[in-house]
């Protein structure tokens, strides 16, 4: 009886088994290349994010400066009419008003009861100057004249203490009314400051500007010496106008060092790969980064060498920093 074998022949793939092997290659194949095309379009949106956030500037050559703050005390020469006698007062000379010596500046019309009956009082200008009716009572405490014969701090005090009066339309005998302030002589400023700028010396013109205004004046370094909190000065100013003309303490600024150089928004300092101050900068389509000297640094600019003068800089280093792929 012949052997019998029960053999079992594997069956050959299914048509359906074959479909799903080609579909999954095709799903990897399209996961890879979905992957690869997002990897490759969020690249250029994040260069093109980076791109529109980065700010340029073109820089120039030029200077800045270092200011030195100085605050005191302003000095004219001016004097006091005070009223004769009580009664109604009233103005010929407006306020503000520049009158030549001897022009009338007020009248008062003694009261019902004065024994002066009806005679009118006219006070006139001692000199030329500019009338103000608003005394402090400083007139004859910030005069040139007393720069040595009032100790510094005891003048600060009286200058804190002055009030302006608001003048009434009846004045009482013997009462302040009227200022005249000489503005045909030079008025003084009066400061302190703790360091001495490098060059100061009696007899110097300095560059000032009041704080808040931009426009400078020529000012004599008239008087210098040592104080109790490092130096004062008295500086005289041969021009000036209606800025001083009420003012008692000031603050101004007077230049401190001067930079020359290629003019850089300070932002754009960064360090380079190397550890040293650098500069990003466009060139062409391109960013560059250039290692600058820096030869000072005033408020939000600096000065620095090693920079052309036009040259377009990056004032926001980080976003030039992933540009560069750094």
């Amino acid at each position: 009886m012949p052997n019998s074998l029960n053999t079992v022949l594997p069956l050959p793939p299914s048509r359906f088994s074959r479909r799903k092997k080609r579909t999954g290659r095709r799903t990897l194949f399209s996961f890879v290349l979905f992957c690869l095309l997002g990897w490759l379009v969020t690249g250029w949106a994040w260069q093109a994010f980076n791109w529109r956030m980065l700010k340029t500037e073109r820089v120039f050559t030029g200077t800045i400066t270092e200011n030195l703050v100085l605050e005191g005390l302003i000095f004219r020469e001016e004097t006091i009419l005070t009223a004769p006698v009580t009664g109604k007062l009233e103005e010929v000379a407006r306020e503000g008003e520049k009158v030549p010596a001897g022009a009338p500046v007020v009248k008062i019309f003694p009261a019902a009861t004065s024994p002066e009956g009806d005679k009118v009082f006219v006070l006139k200008a001692p000199f030329a100057g500019q009338i103000c009716y608003h005394p402090d009572g400083l007139e004859n405490v910030l005069k040139p004249d007393l720069f040595d014969k009032i100790p510094p701090e005891e003048i600060k005090r009286l200058a804190r203490l002055a009030q302006p009066a608001d003048l009434k339309d009846t004045v009482t005998a013997g009462q302040p009314v009227v200022r005249v302030t000489n503005n045909l002589l030079p008025a003084y400023f009066l400061a302190e400051f703790p360091v001495l700028p490098e060059g100061w010396q009696v007899g110097k013109n300095l560059s000032l500007k009041w704080q808040g205004q931009e426009e400078r004046f020529q000012a004599e370094l008239y008087r210098l010496q040592k104080a109790a909190n490092g130096w004062q000065a008295l500086f005289q100013i041969e021009q000036w106008g209606d800025e001083l003309f009420h003012a008692r303490e000031v603050k101004a600024e007077a230049i401190f060092k001067i930079y020359r150089g290629v003019v850089v928004p300070k932002e754009a300092l960064t360090r380079g790969p190397d550890g040293k101050t650098s500069v990003y900068f466009l060139s062409g389509t391109r960013i560059r980064i250039r290692e600058v000297e820096v030869v000072g640094l005033a408020g939000d600019k600096a000065a620095v060498k090693g920079l052309e003068e036009g040259t377009e800089v990056v004032t926001n280093p980080r976003v030039a920093r992933r540009l560069a792929h750094e």
